[in-house]
């Protein structure tokens, strides 16, 4: 699997021959095998093959989220860090701050027990980007931003008061509020009706341009 590219300008991402296994049941599975892409500035990447092709996979390792069961070898060059072998705490400073993701599910990512405002704000308190006194107007902000209707009430609710395309706009919120320089969306159109996926993908276009 590989998608090459030519950028004109120094890519924000550069992934050399990343190969991936899984180690389980006394063998070694290999999962994705000899990717290689460069993604520069503003562009957008499709990256497309049939379930079980190893695409979330790829995706997890870009981030380093992979389970520990996973041996990680190539190159994934984000700005100035390797991804591939950093340390923790390296990690957890890169996500959301250069790269986010929007998962296929957002119940995965928004906690069902807490309003979606301060989810939507919490990387901006993680990394210090923003005075606390200001994260409930900038979450009311952030969800305006993704078109999601009277944004003061809704960032007062929980989760399962959206429906499944606000909470997939409210994901989106959450995941640009750093501004990272990368957008990870792992089939976020997934569990959506075909009219909310065309919403969905026109929110992440407008995003993308705009930021």
């Amino acid at each position: 699997m590989s998608a090459p590219s030519t950028p004109t300008t120094d890519p924000v991402l550069s992934v050399r021959d990343l190969e991936v296994s899984f180690v389980g049941s006394g063998r070694r599975v290999p999962a994705v095998r000899g990717v290689d892409f460069d993604l520069a500035p503003g562009e957008v990447l499709g990256v497309v093959g049939e379930s079980g092709s190893g695409k979330s996979v790829t995706a997890l390792s870009l981030i380093g989220l992979l389970p520990e069961t996973a041996e990680v070898s190539g190159s994934v060059m984000m700005g100035g860090t390797q991804v591939v072998g950093a340390e923790p705490e390296e990690l957890r400073e890169m996500r959301g701050r250069d790269i986010g993701i929007v998962f296929q599910d957002p119940m995965t990512t928004l906690n069902p027990v807490l309003r979606v405002g301060p989810q939507v704000t919490e990387g901006l308190q993680v990394h210090d980007m923003l005075p606390r006194r200001e994260l409930s107007s900038k979450a009311k902000d952030l969800l305006a931003e993704v078109h999601i209707p009277d944004p003061a009430s809704r960032a007062r609710q929980y989760p399962h008061e959206f429906s499944g395309g606000m909470r997939q706009r409210a994901v989106i919120a959450m995941t640009v509020a750093t501004r990272p320089k990368i957008i990870i969306a792992d089939e976020p159109t997934t569990a959506l009706d075909v009219t909310v996926q065309a919403q969905v993908l026109q929110v992440l276009k407008q995003i993308q341009a705009d930021t």
